[in-house]
């Protein structure tokens, strides 16, 4: 079994089609079909059930198919990092990071640029778990920075710090200058929320749940400039970290109600996988994230 020969089955079983397939590879129908024979043989195991209108997946090829994909994306990304060795290119790291994080971030990286002045930074912003697992499956990022916490073996997450959320509402909402808000009060709000998956969105159901309120989901946004923009307007009122909305607050016209509630709080994790290769710039990335938290953790403050 070969690298050639998993990418011809991986072929075979998106196209749905032998002929198709080869189209696509460039190579004769005969051809692909002798290499699949080879591999089935080689495996002792029948991958596909042939037929004259299509091809049909066994539960053996399923595992293959699954396994031969993400063998063929680190394969292909191990070939561009020798590439690029080869070619004494500029280091890269890739970094993914959620939104909140910004304001720490910049140090940090400013930081790293002192040891690795040489070095291309990408920066790419994540939403949801799923898209966190896409990039780091696919290496299209090094490492992640995000709320989401893997319960994966192939990761490592390193818990960060944890932080509460707060309510931001507009200026002239009339709740802002009520002390203890009541079921009915937070049950009458316009609320402007994150997509199902989303982190933020879970701890304010557990909240809202812990009340036995029905919210009023008036709005469903990806990014916390569009909720917060919504809420300036006077559309509604969104959960968004405190730290973040605490750092924006002195420009922004709207009003921060802290919330201390067990339910109400989040974790940032450092993502990354352990079966890839770590080069000496994501290690340093890696171990600058590090020492900046367990400082933090020292001094007793929070980032």
């Amino acid at each position: 079994m070969n690298i050639r020969s998993i990418r011809y089955f991986l072929a075979v079983v998106e196209a749905k089609s032998f002929s198709e397939a080869a189209k696509r590879l460039h190579i004769s129908q005969p051809s692909l079909s002798k290499a699949i024979q080879e591999l089935e043989h080689q495996l002792s195991l029948t991958l596909l059930h042939r037929t004259t209108r299509s091809v049909e997946v066994t539960e053996e090829g399923k595992v293959l198919y699954e396994e031969g994909r993400r063998l063929v994306i680190h394969f292909e990304h191990v070939e561009r990092e020798m590439r690029r060795v080869e070619r004494h290119g500029v280091p890269e790291l890739k970094i993914g990071i959620i939104e909140s994080v910004k304001g720490w971030l910049v140090e940090l990286v400013r930081a790293f640029r002192e040891e690795h002045p040489e070095t291309l930074i990408r920066m790419k912003e994540v939403l949801g778990g799923r898209e966190v697992s896409r990039l780091l499956e696919t290496f299209a990022v090094d490492v992640v920075i995000t709320n989401y916490v893997f319960i994966d073996e192939a990761v490592e997450s390193i818990q960060l710090y944890e932080e509460p959320l707060a309510i931001i509402m507009p200026e002239t909402e009339p709740l802002r200058l009520k002390d203890k808000w009541t079921s009915d009060d937070y049950a009458s709000i316009e609320w402007v929320m994150f997509p199902e998956g989303f982190e933020t969105r879970k701890n304010a159901q557990a909240f809202f749940h812990s009340m036995n309120v029905h919210p009023r989901i008036s709005y469903e946004v990806e990014r916390f400039e569009t909720a917060i923009a919504l809420v300036e307007n006077g559309l509604g009122m969104a959960f968004l970290p405190k730290s973040y909305v605490e750092h924006l607050e002195p420009y922004a016209d709207f009003h921060v109600r802290p919330m201390d509630d067990n339910r109400l709080r989040r974790s940032v994790y450092l993502n990354y996988l352990k079966s890839r290769h770590l080069s000496p710039t994501i290690e340093s990335f890696i171990r600058l994230v590090r020492q900046q938290f367990n400082r933090c953790e020292n001094d007793g403050t929070n980032t």
